[in-house]
């Protein structure tokens, strides 16, 4: 998932963090915010990577809007259900590991390569879906270990919605 070697991960842990810190601050923020408003139980800092693992309530509005899902990486904050919460375990939080990687991959730049490229998909692959074959979910599937193509009949909300956010 990171460099081998210790000096190296450090390395990219270090330049990543700066690279993505404009994010990871706007995060915070509003972060902090879903904390004093009591959707957040708990916050855990991940020293290995300079991660921060932010705790939500299953039963947080916040959850309810999701429509379920696990957790999202935004900067170098984890933002992930309580319940389903296990620090080093399992694959999905395994693939929000790898966004963290990504995120100190592309920096600043994440979130416009992450829209481009379901933009791209939604608009000119007909047959692709616009978050399942979006080239960074599949990288994070691929190194958590998790199924790396999903036919469209496995697609949540059917084979013919190509856009889960909407």
């Amino acid at each position: 998932m990171f460099p081998t070697s210790p000096l190296l991960k450090q390395l990219f842990v270090t330049i990543g963090f700066i690279w993505v810190l404009p994010l990871s601050i706007l995060a915070w923020i509003c972060l902090y915010l879903l904390k004093i408003m009591g959707q957040v139980n708990n916050v855990v800092v991940d020293q290995s990577d300079c991660s921060f693992i932010w705790l939500i309530q299953e039963n947080s509005f916040l959850h309810k809007i999701s429509k379920g899902w696990f957790g999202c990486t935004l900067g170098n904050n984890l933002v992930l259900v309580e319940d389903t919460y296990e620090i080093g375990k399992g694959s999905k939080f395994l693939h929000e590991k790898i966004h963290l990687k990504q995120y100190y991959i592309f920096g600043v730049f994440f979130l416009l390569v992450y829209i481009c490229n379901s933009a791209w998909l939604y608009c000119f692959n007909k047959d692709k879906h616009c978050y399942y074959d979006n080239f960074l979910e599949v990288w994070a599937r691929k190194e958590a270990g998790q199924k790396v193509e999903i036919p469209k009949s496995e697609w949540k909300d059917g084979p013919n919605d190509r856009n889960p956010w909407f």
